[in-house]
């Protein structure tokens, strides 16, 4: 009996908490039929603290302040505050008397403390979302909510306090007061509406008609087309639609009295004549920018830096590219950025730093069709960069910084399709830095691609897992075209926290550049050395790395063991053979780096950055030279002391430079094309910005084709080249790993595995251990030596070494690299593969497929194969037999798919939908045996674009493991390709 009260009083309890939800209240107040001792509300909260109260830490953090209106004290056990409604006693209260008519402020930190102790500080489990969120008051004992908003208290501003005024109504309240009664002085009831806009930013060839409106009634409408914010004294009350017919800035809030105003909106709209006639002089715009500082490439000191503007009329205007750059000005997306014209005083002055040089601006990504929606956001903007500061590169990269001072506190979009990070906290903009057109003077500019930095960094996300992603785009300030930027993540501890988890505050950030060694404590932090500028976080992780490699003799494996627990050795291994790799010659230890390392038991991890310096002439090893400021090539040589480091440096080396890896020729090759190809065209714009600023015939596409295909050509034999470098400098053995007569992946039952060596004996495992044992090299128990072929009867993970003689090394026997593999076993009597899946298709699913090849070299009969799961087909018996490599292509809509393919013949339609989020796809033999499994997916490291972007996915190799997302990647065209192999990227020369 008394659980069946307790059940109905908790079914009417959540009753009425989902009916306050439903009827959308902003603040309820529950009492039950049993007084509930005193009368706590919340009061007051802050939800984007950037520069009132601070906690113990000295942090702004948000805060909730609870007031007993009643007249007896009441004691806080019992009680909790929780921003999730499933979980009403997410954060409870110490024992801690809260007296009558007293004020109790609780930091929204995430920290969680409470230790009731006199003067100490409360802290919650969670924080407050800047958008709104559900946020109660609760009382445990009593199961009652006590102060609710439902279903969520509504957006908040940086240093505005949200609570009660006047006759108890809640509104926002322009100065907190934490722990004392609200100030009332200046509220606000709510926040106007968003503004409506009747055409979206973007492209136009004619002119068009904007309204604008507000669905809250009686509020007034100002806008501005200079670019300036609107305010109720600045630009013009809208009484009707405008008429835009050329490149036009809007920018709009709709004001009325006692509420706050809109969010200040920007809609940019681009005609590409003016685009394409940009003058040298254009209205509004300073002629020049700052004054020289130094004597260099034909500038003079002290004498002023003339701004430079015009679009070239000789690129322009050349038949060979006249029309093909205005199909190049929309191949790619476009990023505007809008601010008061007085605020690009920072171009001026490109060496200023720091947030006093930050100037508010609108950020819109902008798709040249309307297939992809980008976005618009309120955010700050620096320069960004070294070298490129100086006023002889007029060309300046940015760096655009999200934070509650202007709007939202991260930007909140999928802005790079290989990656799963949808919130950025910063972004960089990329012009090219020294090697651009507009480059450091007497460089070679018509080597340039603006791809090389790209390239580097995407192959180390293919490399180790994790790396700064980038997308290219044409930028434009103030509705200026200013040229080709590459757009990337900067690996701080924000980007550390997106990637690898745990809050951003725990992990310890630093690039390349000096420490403050002015300061004592330093001293001692850095040990001698200047490790680099620390960007945020605890140094003591960072601190214990370098003092452990300094103290030396890493030969001795107690010292090693104590280091590798700071150190990612694979990745930081990686970073190296990037960079040998990729030659870079410049002094890459010492600059251009950023690593971080999280606290309390993290390993540090490194992440290439600037790396335009690459692929001069190919593979080279270098380390750097040993110097005050050379704390990472001191950590590489330290480790190097270590023979279990050589040999993982060996093992890392054959994993990226043989077989499938990801540096292998084919996959270098395949990665530079992919790169390139999206600005192939888009380069004729930047040429046509900037490809005159070095040379009176300005480098144009012709230049980028060549330099292209020149770094295409060094690619070619580059991994041995590297390897015959690393065996010279001792980094790679004589001794070569045993060959596989397949590497990895889909065998059949009873596939016959053989190993070949031209030297010593084959050593191998397949229970997934190292053959060679660490610390003293020796033969492993469990290793077993090869002499026949291995039969694979099931899943089977296989290591193999070769061990032999190595008369050149002077050490008597040496191990090989580590040779790799898994073997996938699958039971199937065909070699049919499913090779191109579009499973979310732009457009809608009617424009869905799946396709099959016969990989094998007989034909197949297909007639009583059935699709089951996922998708329902069964081939008919009439089937015709398909040929080795031939193809069959199955539809959900006949119609729509012929639309957008057409000529392309289908094998049939099939019944069902394939499932966006990813699901299993299983084709079975008439007797019910698997032909075919893929257990494809969204996310978990596959391919993102197929995901409704509009491309398909692609199976590599069709020899490779299915279900396995590194064995897939999206579509080289959009739309995939179906009926067709796969096409190569092309080249153009």
């Amino acid at each position: 009996m008394i659980m069946i009260i307790r059940r109905l009083r908790k079914t009417i309890f959540f009753t009425a908490v989902l009916a306050c939800l439903l009827l959308g209240a902003r603040w309820v107040l529950f009492i039950s039929a049993k007084e509930i001792p005193g009368n706590l509300v919340i009061n007051e909260f802050v939800a984007v603290n950037g520069s009132g109260l601070t906690d113990e830490d000295g942090d702004y953090a948000d805060w909730i302040e609870i007031y007993n209106a009643g007249q007896q004290p009441v004691n806080l056990s019992g009680w909790s505050l929780t921003d999730d409604p499933n979980r009403l006693a997410k954060w409870t209260f110490p024992d801690i008397i809260l007296g009558s008519h007293e004020y109790l402020a609780v930091f929204a930190s995430g920290k969680d403390r409470k230790s009731g102790e006199p003067g100490s500080s409360l802290h919650t489990n969670f924080k407050l979302n800047q958008k709104g969120e559900f946020l109660a008051l609760y009382n445990i004992l009593y199961n009652q909510l006590i102060d609710v908003a439902a279903p969520q208290f509504p957006p908040q501003f940086r240093d505005l306090s949200y609570g009660r005024y006047g006759q108890g109504v809640y509104g926002y309240l322009a100065n907190p007061s934490p722990g004392a009664a609200n100030d009332e002085t200046t509220t606000w009831a709510g926040v106007v509406a968003p503004l409506l806009f009747s055409q979206p930013r973007g492209f136009y060839n004619d002119p068009l008609t904007l309204e604008l409106s507000t669905p809250t009634e009686g509020a007034t409408i100002r806008y501005t087309t200079d670019g300036s914010r609107p305010t109720e004294t600045n630009g013009q009350t809208y009484t009707g639609p405008l008429s835009i017919a050329g490149t036009t800035l809007v920018r709009a809030v709709a004001f009325k009295p006692g509420f706050l105003p809109s969010y200040l909106d920007t809609h940019t709209y681009l005609f590409l004549d003016d685009v394409l006639a940009q003058p040298a002089h254009p209205p509004n715009f300073p002629d020049t920018w700052g004054i020289h500082s130094k004597n260099i490439g034909g500038y003079v000191k002290d004498t002023p830096v003339l701004a430079d503007y015009e679009m070239d009329p000789a690129v322009v205007n050349d038949p060979l590219y006249r029309d093909e750059i205005r199909e190049g000005m929309v191949s790619i997306p476009s990023l505007s950025i809008v601010t008061e014209m007085q605020n690009y005083n920072i171009y001026g002055q490109p060496r200023m730093r720091g947030e006093v040089w930050e100037r508010p601006v609108s950020v819109e990504l902008i798709y040249p069709d309307s297939q992809q929606e980008g976005f618009q956001t309120n955010a700050g903007l620096r320069i960004q960069g070294g070298e490129a500061r100086w006023e002889y590169i007029p060309k300046h990269s940015f760096r655009l910084f999200f934070k509650a001072k202007y709007g939202a506190t991260k930007l909140e979009y999928p802005l790079f399709p290989d990656s799963p990070v949808t919130q950025f906290d910063t972004l960089v903009l990329r012009g090219g830095t020294s090697r651009s057109y507009a480059g450091r003077p007497r460089s070679d500019q018509r080597a340039v691609t603006y791809t090389r930095d790209e390239w580097m960094r995407a192959t180390q996300v293919d490399l180790s897992g994790v790396g700064s992603h980038g997308m290219f785009v044409h930028l434009y300030l103030n509705g200026m075209y200013w040229g080709l930027y590459n757009v990337i993540e900067r690996p701080d501890a924000s980007f550390a926290s997106a990637y690898f988890g745990g809050d951003k505050d725990d992990w310890f950030a630093i690039k390349h550049g000096f420490a403050d060694e002015t300061s004592p404590d330093k001293q001692e932090l850095w040990h001698g050395v200047n490790h680099g500028e620390p960007l945020s976080g605890s140094s003591d992780r960072y601190d214990t790395l370098h003092r452990l490699a300094s103290e030396g003799n890493l030969a001795d494996p107690e010292k090693y063991a104590a280091l590798t627990a700071y150190v990612d050795i694979p990745q930081f291994i990686d970073f190296f053979i990037l960079n040998w790799y990729g030659g870079r010659a410049d002094s890459w230890t010492e600059n251009n780096w950023y690593a971080i390392i999280q606290n309390p038991a993290g390993k540090i991890k490194y992440f290439v950055w600037d790396a335009e310096n690459v692929w001069d002439d190919g593979a080279l090893i270098n380390v750097g030279k040993t110097g005050p400021r050379n704390a990472l090539k001191r950590l590489f040589d330290a480790l190097s002391q270590n023979p279990d480091f050589k040999m993982e440096l060996a093992d890392r080396l054959y994993k990226h430079l043989f077989n499938d890896g990801a540096l292998t020729e084919a996959n270098a090759q395949e990665r530079w094309l992919r790169i390139n190809q999206p600005i192939e065209q888009a380069i004729i714009g930047e040429s046509a910005r900037w490809g005159d600023v070095r040379h009176e015939t300005p480098v144009t596409q012709a230049d980028w084709l060549k330099a292209r295909a020149d770094v295409l050509a060094q690619m070619e034999g580059n991994g041995d080249k590297l390897i015959a470098q690393a065996r010279q400098v001792g980094y790679y053995p004589n001794i070569d790993p045993p060959v596989f007569n397949q590497h990895r992946g889909v065998v059949p039952a009873g596939f016959n595995l053989t190993m070949t060596a031209t030297e010593g004996v084959i050593y191998y495992t397949t229970d997934g251990s190292d053959p060679r044992l660490p610390v003293t090299g020796e033969v492993a128990s469990g290793a077993v030596a090869y002499k026949t072929p291995l039969v694979l009867t099931a899943t089977t993970p296989i290591k193999a070494r070769v061990l032999a003689d190595d008369p050149a090394a002077g050490t008597g026997q040496t191990w090989s690299a580590l040779h790799e593999a898994v073997f996938k076993v699958v039971e199937r009597e065909s070699q049919l593969s499913l090779t191109e899946i579009m499973y979310n298709p732009l457009g809608g699913s009617g424009y869905e497929f799946v396709e099959l090849k016969n990989v094998g070299e007989t034909a197949l009969n297909l007639a009583g194969m059935y699709f089951d799961e996922g998708i329902e087909f069964v081939f008919p018996p009439g089937a015709v037999p398909l040929p080795p490599d031939g193809l069959v292509v199955l539809v959900r809509n006949p119609e729509t798919f012929a639309q957008r393919y057409p000529g392309v013949l289908r094998g049939g339609v099939y019944q069902g939908k394939l499932a966006n989020q990813g699901e299993k796809i299983i084709l079975r033999d008439a007797g019910g045996k698997v032909v075919v499994s893929v257990n494809y997916n969204d996310e978990n490291g596959w391919p993102v674009s197929p995901d409704g972007r509009g491309d398909s996915l692609v199976l590599v190799d069709p020899g490779a493991d299915p279900d396995n997302p590194l064995s897939w990647r999206a579509s080289a065209n959009l739309h995939g390709s179906p009926g067709k192999d796969e096409p190569a990227l092309e080249t153009k020369n």
